[in-house]
């Protein structure tokens, strides 16, 4: 009790000095913080002299025993894990991840290309797992295995020791991935020193694995493993290295060159004009700003002429190690430039794609593969050509997003979890092949402009253009204001895209099927357009502008104009017609035959009552411009366009449309587009480096080589 009191004494000692401590910074600094100390410790002062200090030693003791009774109940109540488990376990750990390691390579080596030939979400994702979880499970069972090395293991475990350390290089070969994967995205390159921090940090692990394990029966096949394993993952980093965009770049530069020999030439002009001799100096420049870039002036009228498959690879490869430059915004020669419009000028747009697909393939395979390291040039040139890439167009329409939605409830919880962009590509995007005329319609439509891009200033004017430039033939016989001011730099490249998607689909819904191509091709290349607008953001970022506000401001407009005349067609219907309508639109909501022919003629319904409002004036004149909705000013550009004949109107708008696909390609970021090449591919990708080939774009220098300085003696 004695002690309990001299406790107690000391305790009480104690506060009191925090509490003249705490009264004594009071005096001096009145702030809040200093009250509430103070407050704090006049309340314990309180507390610890109206009760015996063995009480409260007696109410701690109570806590600690019923925390402790706590703590016995939790593990009462916890779920033990079974001693057979346990066993199971330590028996098959590592070999189910050796096994677990070797089924994702062997996934990987068959799957891995799959992913630049399809841009299925779910096939890309299932590479993406198995990319990861290749390299962490073969990490993990190395960790396994130098864990296991221990000696106080118990003998009957000696032989599975020696069998455990043979495997450990095996799973060095499995950290240096198959040679078609490399790289999941352009990001993982950047990583390379990671992979050889870790290839030191493995390596070092196998090398204590094997230490621990000297003189077994496989000592001999496992150092040689060791070196195969340690050359595979170094493989493996060299590789990253060098598809880094900046020592592609670096790659790419040309020797030093300092140019004519300034000093000496100033030299002999000075002796010469000390002897007074008559000299000047006489610049000779290669070329001259605004100059013939062709070689041949005459190239645009070579017929084209076929070639073999491996003339295919061949020049795909040759134009490889030339343009390879643009994915780092490489500048390149007019010497390049002539020679590359001149072989595509003679080439069918069929042989041209080809030719494109290899060279894109090639640098696909320097991005994400070890090509690079483990191949040769003659390997590299005589590779068969297979599929490359999807050789499928995306397709995502403004009228049927607005028109098919999905569950509220869904959709809040999409976007709770994030994945609301996920269900909008699975909902309102489809692909389709590809039609070889729609290739062949583009091919021309660029080679047009080409041969009309004779000098660099009127390229750049063509590469430029938004649509503008397609009209110049039109506008002067068909002076439609409307049509003329939805394109070019009076509007945003986003807005004209909006404008003219709405307008196209009014046109296309609006008029009968009479087998007119461009009335096709404006359709695929409208709605490809919106896909990537609005589903490849990354994509387009650097010209979409406020390109999803604009679209989601449209969509709510849209949305509310269908709301409202969906109840008034219902309300107006008699009886019999209400039950057929609600017939059709459960056919088509639940994918019975009869869904298409049902979605085509509410299609149809919705654009003739779009048709139907009387648009004579801007909206931002009505509404003003708090939204960015541009649902009706499109519809006043497609009353102007309907205002043409059919052939003249396609022909228009077919044109139109392949100047902004051109204009969007060729000045989106050039790392989006080879982050594409892993995804299947985009036809927005081949635009891009076919205007390149045909010298539409600011890669080329307007002046090449150096200025030739000579002596002129005069006599």
């Amino acid at each position: 009790m004695f002690l309990l009191e001299v406790s107690n004494g000391v305790l009480m000692q104690i506060f009191t000095f925090f509490h003249l401590l705490f009264l004594r910074n009071f005096v001096y600094d009145k702030s809040l913080i200093h009250l509430v100390s103070l407050s704090m410790s006049l309340m314990l002062e309180f507390v610890l002299a109206s009760c015996p200090v063995s009480l409260l030693y007696r109410w701690i003791a109570v806590v600690n025993k019923e925390r402790k009774g706590e703590e016995r109940t939790k593990n009462c109540m916890a779920f033990p894990i079974p001693d057979r488990v346990k066993r199971l376990w330590d028996e098959w750990n590592l070999r189910a991840a050796v096994l677990i390691s070797l089924f994702f390579q062997v996934v990987l080596i068959c799957c891995a290309t799959s992913r630049k030939r399809t841009g299925n979400m779910i096939v890309t994702a299932t590479i993406w797992l198995f990319y990861l979880l290749a390299d962490w499970f073969a990490a993990f069972a190395v960790g396994l295995i130098s864990n296991g090395q221990s000696n106080n293991c118990p003998e009957k475990f000696a032989v599975n020791q020696d069998l455990a350390a043979f495997w450990a290089p095996f799973l060095l070969l499995h950290l240096g991935g198959p040679d078609n994967i490399t790289a999941f995205s352009l990001e993982d390159n950047e990583l390379w020193i990671r992979h050889l921090l870790g290839l030191i940090i493995q390596l070092a692990a196998v090398a204590y694995v094997f230490s621990q394990s000297l003189r077994n029966v496989f000592e001999v096949p496992t150092i040689l493993l060791i070196f195969a394993g340690t050359i595979k993952y170094a493989e493996r980093t060299r590789a990253l290295y060098l598809a880094c965009l900046g020592n592609i770049k670096d790659s790419m530069l040309p020797p030093p060159d300092a140019g004519p020999n300034y000093a000496q030439l100033m030299e002999e002009y000075t002796s010469k004009e000390a002897a007074q001799v008559p000299v000047e100096i006489e610049i000779v420049k290669e070329h001259e700003r605004g100059t013939q870039t062709s070689a041949n002036p005459e190239e645009e009228n070579l017929s084209p002429e076929d070639i073999s498959d491996i003339d295919i690879v061949q020049n795909g490869y040759e134009f490889f190690t030339t343009f390879r430059g643009l994915i780092v915004d490489h500048m390149f020669s007019l010497h390049e430039r002539s020679k590359s419009r001149k072989f595509f000028f003679q080439r069918s747009a069929f042989d041209a794609f080809r030719v494109m697909e290899v060279e894109l393939n090639f640098i696909y395979d320097t991005l994400y593969t070890k090509m690079a390291v483990v191949h040769s040039k003659k390997v590299r040139e005589k590779l068969s050509c297979s599929k490359r890439w999807s050789n499928t167009i995306w397709q995502c329409n403004l009228i049927n997003f607005c028109m098919n939605q999905r569950w509220r409830w869904l959709d809040i919880a999409a976007e709770t979890v994030g994945i609301k962009d996920v269900l909008d590509e699975m909902y309102y995007k489809e692909d389709i092949v590809i039609p070889e005329d729609l290739k062949d319609f583009i091919f021309n439509e660029l080679k047009v402009k080409a041969t009309k891009a004779k000098t660099t200033n009127v390229a750049k004017e063509i590469y430029s253009a938004r649509g503008d430039w397609a009209l110049l033939d039109y506008t002067s016989h068909y002076p439609y204001p409307t049509i003329s001011s939805s394109v070019g730099d009076e509007v945003e490249f986003d807005e004209s895209l909006l404008l003219w998607h709405i307008a196209t689909e009014l046109c296309y819904c609006m008029s009968p099927d009479d087998g007119n191509s461009n009335r096709n091709y404006c359709k695929l290349i409208s709605d490809y357009m919106l896909y990537l607008l609005v589903m490849r953001p990354n994509l387009m970022s650097a010209v979409a502008g406020i390109g999803q506000i604009r679209f989601r401001d449209t969509c709510e407009e849209a949305k509310k104009f269908f709301s409202r005349w969906k109840s008034e067609l219902i309300i107006r219907t008699p009886g019999l017609g209400i039950c057929r309508k609600l017939i059709t639109c459960c056919i088509a909501q639940n994918g019975l035959p009869g869904r298409e022919s049902s979605s085509v003629n509410r299609k149809r319904n919705a654009c003739e009552m779009l048709d139907k409002v009387n648009a004579l004036v801007k909206a931002i004149e009505v509404k003003g411009d708090r939204s960015k909705s541009v649902l009706f000013d499109a519809c006043r550009l497609a009353k102007d366009l309907k205002k043409l004949n059919d052939n003249k109107r396609w022909e228009i708008m077919s044109k139109v449309w392949v100047e902004l696909l051109s204009y969007a390609a060729s000045h989106c970021r050039a790392n989006a587009h080879a982050q594409q090449l892993s995804k299947g591919g985009e036809l927005i990708t081949f635009v891009w480096i076919l205007m390149a080939h045909f010298g539409l774009g600011e890669q080329f220098r307007i002046e090449a080589g150096h200025a030739r300085a000579k002596l002129i003696v005069g006599k």
